[in-house]
């Protein structure tokens, strides 16, 4: 019987894998889920190789005498390459985000704008108390602020 499963995180993944896997059981293939703990934990890890040895029927005695220690060698190989795939993918983020940062900085250049220039963030303060110049010729023409030259509250 051969055993080979995926599993992923993501919701859409997890359902595609369920898929695969009722898809490979109805074909007849054993299925043995392997998590990241299991390749994380010695322990853990030796519990899902044993379960692939019974479902397997393969026999602890017809095993090399160096069984153990080269599955934990698999283990460290798999480990080894799961943290430097995932340094690499840290550094390629690193980078582009340090791209992104500098054409930025390009980009305000070229519009006159200078990230170390102290007024970048200033806006200018709002003056409450404004006044209103007499330019318009409506407003000049007018005597009194009262609508239609009337005083209010003079008793009428």
């Amino acid at each position: 019987m051969n055993t080979t499963v995926f599993y992923h995180d993501a919701e859409e993944d997890r359902v595609i894998d369920e898929e695969r896997k009722n898809a490979l059981a109805s074909m007849g293939y054993g299925i043995i889920t392997v998590s990241r703990y299991s390749f994380m934990h010695a322990s853990s890890f030796v519990r899902v190789m044993e379960a692939i040895q019974r479902k397997e029927g393969v026999r602890p005695s017809r095993l090399p005498k160096d069984f153990q220690i080269m599955q934990e060698d698999l283990r460290q190989f798999v480990l080894r390459r799961f943290i430097e795939e995932k340094k690499q993918i840290q550094k390629q983020l690193r980078q582009d985000s340090e791209e992104r940062q500098r054409i930025d900085l390009e980009k305000a250049t070229l519009e006159g704008i200078t990230l170390d220039d102290p007024t970048i963030n200033e806006v200018t303060a709002i003056d409450d108390m404004q006044t209103v110049e007499s330019d318009s010729p409506s407003f000049a023409q007018t005597s009194s602020l009262a609508p239609e030259g009337r005083i209010f509250g003079a008793g009428s």
